[in-house]
């Protein structure tokens, strides 16, 4: 790794190139990340977080989901509660639940960029940053509603308010990271903490803090509040709930555990990764090598060191839980950006000519340009909006398919009640389908199932046609 590319302890000056550029990254991540906002249709986990926030508009307590029978403890409430606030203002739409995860989205890719600035040259923060922004597993967790990029934006804000704690902002942004990550996802949060003191003991800081900044410690007492109130309206349950979610068993049970581990890690990054992956494979060797490359300075074979630790990390913890998913991965995605800027600064020369942001950006409008009339073809509010009206006063709203869920349970993803019970209001019982072929029950007002494998059997054996076809899910009834 060329000893160019570290910045010391010596202040960071943007240029007015450099700033230009911020700049056009900022307005290519609201492009990309906005791009379907209004019309890009929930499922899944998004959309059992957009039932959550529903009930906390329809209610008016933002309490609601926490303190009643069904309390919900597993997520924090940052994410839900900046959504109701946004959905009160532009009403209950794709746009308003997930504008909090895009804009938190935006924030990690320029937060990214003034980290790595931090240490390294303007083309490789540049660089880093873009290929961040066009991490599939980036985009497809971010550009949804999920906390998984608010609990970035907070952990990279801790970060650079180590990295810049001589900044006036800094321990402002140390602390206030912290809890803006906590109160995102929960203890995952913290993550950034160990990190923070494994690089002090690497660079062997001498006072990393001075007394004066640790004023701002005040700003994590919105985390004591949270789970002290908590505590005292259930005692230690929220957090028996919370570990026996982290240790739950895996989606895929029918893989064994290196198998899993395998796909998730290795053979869908491989698959995805695309272009940036050789580039992220040579950036990792050249790190690699310069931890051991006794030549450099010091300083910067820790940086270099701390970095691949912070790789291993997510991927180790990723692997060590049951449950496997590649976005486990979205933490050492700035890592993986970094590694990938690394690898094409040393063919350019740590170069970035100044036309190559404008051309970037220019690429990616023309990008979404074409592909605008493919996006406004999966519009389906027009259609929500008919289902809405057709069970405007419904007797009992029906879905099939899935697993049975009783209303009084403790609030868990369902996608057939929670996409239901986003869209339109109400609150559908859910039946398996071995449950309706066992005792059929009437399905004169219509029934929902959701848009996938097997739809047309099921369609033809109890006797039902579509009426209504979204991306996610049918409306269908007696023909």
């Amino acid at each position: 790794m060329p000893e160019n590319f570290h910045m010391g302890n010596s202040p960071v000056r943007f240029t007015t190139t450099e700033v230009t550029h911020f700049v056009l990254l900022a307005l290519a991540s609201a492009l990309v990340l906005f791009a379907d906002a209004s019309i890009k249709e929930l499922h899944g986990t998004a959309v059992f977080y957009a039932s959550l926030v529903r009930e906390i508009v329809d209610s008016g307590n933002p309490m609601l989901i926490y303190t009643d029978d069904r309390a919900y403890f597993i997520k924090p409430p940052l994410v839900l509660w900046t959504s109701a606030a946004v959905s009160k203002v532009f009403g209950l739409t794709n746009f308003s639940v997930t504008l909090t995860s895009r804009l938190a989205g935006v924030g990690v890719i320029l937060l990214t960029y003034i980290l790595v600035r931090r240490w390294w040259s303007h083309p490789v923060a540049w660089l880093s940053a873009l290929a961040v922004l066009t991490n599939s597993t980036f985009v497809q967790f971010t550009a949804t509603m999920r906390m998984d990029s608010l609990m970035m934006l907070g952990f990279l804000l801790t970060l650079n308010g180590w990295f810049y704690r001589r900044a006036s902002w800094g321990p402002a942004a140390l602390f206030g990271g912290v809890t803006i990550a906590v109160l995102s996802k929960g203890p995952l949060g913290f993550a950034a903490v160990p990190l923070i003191v494994l690089h002090a003991w690497l660079l062997g800081a001498q006072q990393p803090l001075e007394r004066r900044q640790w004023r701002w410690a005040i700003l994590l007492l919105p985390i004591v509040v949270w789970y002290g109130t908590l505590v005292a309206l259930h005692g230690l349950r929220p957090f028996t709930e919370f570990g026996i979610d982290t240790l739950r068993v895996s989606a895929a049970p029918h893989l064994n555990v290196w198998q899993s581990i395998v796909d998730e890690y290795l053979i869908k990054p491989a698959r995805r990764y695309w272009p940036w992956l050789p580039f992220m494979v040579w950036g990792g060797i050249i790190t690699v090598r310069h931890v051991f490359d006794r030549s450099s300075r010091r300083e910067a074979r820790m940086n270099s060191l701390w970095l691949l630790i912070w790789l291993a990390v997510v991927f180790i913890g990723s692997a060590l839980k049951p449950d496997h998913d590649i976005r486990y991965l979205y933490p050492a995605i700035p890592v993986l950006g970094l590694m990938a800027a690394v690898a094409i600064a040393s063919l350019t020369r740590d170069r970035l000519h100044y036309s190559v942001p404008f051309i970037i950006l220019i690429a990616i409008v023309g990008i979404l340009l074409l592909q605008r009339d493919e996006r406004l073809h999966t519009d389906n509010r027009n259609t929500i909006a008919a289902i809405r009206a057709e069970l405007a006063a419904p007797p009992q709203t029906l879905a099939i398919g899935g697993f049975p869920v009783r209303l009084e349970q403790p609030r868990r993803q369902n996608t057939h009640r929670d996409w239901v019970h986003f869209y339109t209001g109400s609150a559908p019982e859910v039946l398996s389908w071995d449950q309706v072929r066992r005792n059929p029950p009437s399905f004169a007002a219509g029934v929902f199932m959701t848009n996938s494998r097997g739809h047309v059997e099921r369609l033809a054996e109890f006797g039902l046609h579509a009426k209504y076809v979204t991306t996610e899910m049918i409306f269908a009834v007696p023909k």
